[in-house]
């Protein structure tokens, strides 16, 4: 039986966590964990690498607001969302009005650190050679995205939380309801 009486959506940039901070916190809710992504490739057959590839982004981003649109219809679930999802079409609206959110908040030298190590895997920065464009493509990203992330019902910075921890924080914030 689930603890969740609503979604919670997982938002922030990309290797920020929400994946892996999405399982923890399913497992601690008693609830169903969704990977946006994951939902994605099941949907286009293909991987989201791939998909950027064949078929560009704005292809991927009709594809994204629809799986989000999915989700509408599930039990309520912890939701990894895609770093970009909130920030396009009405997906932030869809988002706030189905369930909490959370921000998982992070510097981009931070998030530079984690992107380097696996951007083969991430369309958007696979092309970067060095650590320093990598890093003022994130600032800038996040600078551009910061308006949609941060109308999330809670912001949680997750430099502050070993990785293990990350979700039980998140669990106390949304099950006593209190906003930051």
């Amino acid at each position: 039986m689930s603890f969740l009486s609503q979604h919670i959506y997982l938002l922030g940039f990309m290797a920020c966590g929400k994946t892996s901070t999405g399982k923890r916190l399913s497992k601690i809710a008693k609830a169903h964990f969704r990977d946006l992504d994951w939902m994605i490739e099941q949907k286009a057959g293909s991987s989201i690498p791939a998909l950027f590839e064949q078929k560009g982004e704005a292809h991927f981003r009709q594809l994204e607001q629809f799986c989000l649109q999915e989700t509408i219809l599930m039990p309520p679930s912890v939701i990894a969302t895609g770093g970009g999802t909130p920030c396009f079409f009405e997906n932030l609206q869809t988002i706030l009005q189905q369930g909490k959110s959370i921000y998982l908040q992070a510097s981009p030298r931070f998030l530079t650190q984690r992107l380097i190590k696996e951007k083969e895997q991430r369309p958007l920065v696979h092309h970067f050679n060095n650590e320093a464009a990598l890093e003022a493509y994130i600032e800038e990203k996040l600078e551009s995205r910061r308006h949609f992330y941060e109308q999330a019902d809670y912001i949680v910075s997750i430099e502050a939380f070993r990785p293990k921890d990350l979700a039980p924080e998140i669990w106390e914030l949304v099950k006593e309801g209190s906003h930051n």
